[in-house]
């Protein structure tokens, strides 16, 4: 089973979204995003001979906004509220998708109106996680041509094979590169990654490839009540193994020596910590 520490590396990814977030609102974000386009419209009005109160009127639409539709300032703080929220949700999902070794992913998400051209094609296509590297570079791996004009459309300045996961179609972005497994691609997606070496299946699924029927016994399915009542007997071992600790140390368990057995003796047995029980139950709500 994969280890990681899920309380631990969602409070970190939440930590660096955070200054992420105060960078674009109160940093070098502002300047370009907010700023730069007030003196922008300053410097044109000031080549035009434009009069005083006209430059300040239309300023203050720029920035307010009128009776009808919201200001320069708004959209801003919006935009960067939604990306924050989106990038924080995409940075973990992939962390933990990388650290359960998932290849393949799906764009997921809905068609509005402003959709983008690159949101708007790809959307609900499979991808291996080389293509979607692909995408990143600005090449289109279902036909190897580059992508350009209107396909790059609101992306994000510096995106990259790495950061496409996160960064994904651009500025206020709502779609996303879900994991998904193998068995749920389709086979045409399956072969085409084959064929041009960005994965290579097991001897099962190169079975299922060939239209074999699978006879790999599978264990039946739990239900999500079967799943809780297994957390919650774990999380009452929990609470005896920490007992037992505490009873050991003089009802303490707040020194170094006493964390460490609480830990080593969890591990041994194959008991989740009491964060760890907490996020698989919030999972499965």
């Amino acid at each position: 089973m994969p280890k990681f520490e899920a309380k631990s590396i969602y409070d970190e990814i939440l930590e660096f979204s955070k200054q992420g977030a105060t960078l674009n609102l109160l940093e070098s974000g502002v300047d370009v995003n907010f700023i730069d386009q007030i003196l922008s419209q300053l410097n044109s009005n000031i080549a035009n001979g434009s009069n005083i109160d006209d430059v300040l009127d239309e300023l203050k639409v720029f920035i307010t906004g009128e009776k009808e539709g919201v200001g320069a300032l708004q959209r801003y703080v919006t935009q960067v509220s939604n990306d924050s929220l989106t990038q924080f949700n995409a940075t973990y999902n992939q962390t933990i998708t990388q650290d359960l070794g998932i290849e393949f992913y799906q764009y997921t998400g809905t068609i509005i109106a402003g959709t983008r051209p690159f949101c708007d094609k790809f959307v609900r296509d499979y991808f291996h996680k080389k293509e979607v590297e692909e995408l990143g570079v600005g090449i289109d791996p279902l036909t190897g041509s580059a992508l350009t004009g209107n396909m790059l459309n609101g992306r994000i300045k510096g995106t990259n094979a790495s950061n496409i996961f996160i960064n994904r179609g651009g500025y206020n972005c709502r779609h996303f590169f879900s994991p998904i497994s193998a068995r749920f691609v389709p086979k045409k997606d399956l072969q085409r990654n084959v064929s041009n070496g960005n994965w290579k299946p097991t001897e099962r699924e190169k079975n299922i490839l060939k239209g074999k029927k699978d006879k790999t016994k599978k264990a039946p399915m739990k239900s999500n009540v079967d799943l809780m009542n297994e957390l919650n007997s774990e999380a009452r071992k929990n609470i005896l193994i920490e007992n037992k600790v505490r009873a050991k140390f003089g009802g303490q368990l707040n020194t170094k020596a006493a964390k460490k057995q609480f830990s080593d003796e969890l591990n041994k047995q194959g008991v989740r910590t009491v964060e760890q029980i907490k996020e698989a139950r919030r999972l499965l709500l």
